[in-house]
């Protein structure tokens, strides 16, 4: 793996532009891109929209996901696999980070990790991390939420932490 660290590549940028990102890296030899889907503080009136309709992980707003779908699908045609965040879980505008931002409720995390099983489990380019840049045991509770939601619908899914 040749890895760079695109974070924000889902929210904070256009689709050419991340089409093109994606480009020069792959002409650059990069064949991996670290990337999260819902930054709290990140994904709110973003450049797509935000993610998520009413600020909830049950309620997906249907065009910022197709806009997903076709950056992983496009990665996957530069031959690009994407380690992919579901959720930022951890200071830096992370969900829960102790700030103004609420953390989700179980039954949130196991539909949203649901969700993303089912509508990722035929990308073949796709890894899991769940966690965030912070104390490891903060966000245990939630990764063993998300990681087996996302398993279940997808019993192949490669699903790895982040501390």
């Amino acid at each position: 793996m040749v890895a760079d660290t695109g974070w924000n590549i889902f929210s904070g940028y256009t689709i050419p532009a991340v089409k093109q990102y994606m480009q020069i890296r792959q002409r650059q030899g990069y064949n991996t891109i670290m990337a999260s889907f819902s930054f709290h503080s990140y994904t709110q009136d973003t450049v797509r929209g935000q993610p998520f309709l009413n600020g909830t992980l049950t309620s997906p707003d249907p065009s910022w996901w197709q806009g997903a779908d076709e950056l992983v699908r496009y990665a996957q045609s530069q031959g690009i696999t994407l380690m992919l965040n579901p959720l930022w879980a951890a200071n830096n505008g992370g969900w829960g980070d102790g700030g103004s931002t609420r953390s989700p409720c179980d039954d949130e995390l196991a539909a949203y990790g649901r969700f993303l099983g089912q509508r990722y489990k035929n990308s073949s380019n796709v890894i899991w991390f769940l966690g965030g840049d912070d104390d490891n045991a903060k966000f245990i509770a939630q990764a063993d939420i998300l990681g087996p939601a996302i398993r279940s619908a997808h019993p192949a899914a490669i699903i790895t932490y982040h501390n």
